[in-house]
């Protein structure tokens, strides 16, 4: 049986994200803000984050580690750890 916090992972991966912000300046790197609703079996959850700094991974490619919690619903929450994916990985 999956956990509920694999559950959202799983659904995080099934749900395409709402809205991803452009670049977001801060200090030497960038964030952006990620928003989605995820959902499994009728049992939803909405997300509000923003990632982390930039973590280069090659010259020109970046992936970022995202950290935070789900809203309220149905009296609980999930924590959420992730890193983002490389847009093009062998390219």
């Amino acid at each position: 049986m999956l956990s509920p916090s694999s559950i959202i992972f799983c659904s995080l991966i099934l749900r395409r994200t709402l809205f991803t912000s452009e670049v977001i300046p801060k200090g030497n790197s960038h964030i952006h803000v990620l928003m989605t609703i995820t959902d499994f079996l009728d049992h939803h959850h909405e997300v509000a984050i923003e990632t982390g700094p930039a973590i280069r991974v090659s010259d020109d490619k970046h992936v970022h580690f995202v950290k935070g919690t789900t809203t309220l619903d149905d009296g609980h929450v999930h924590q959420l750890e992730f890193a983002t994916l490389i847009q093009k990985p062998l390219v």
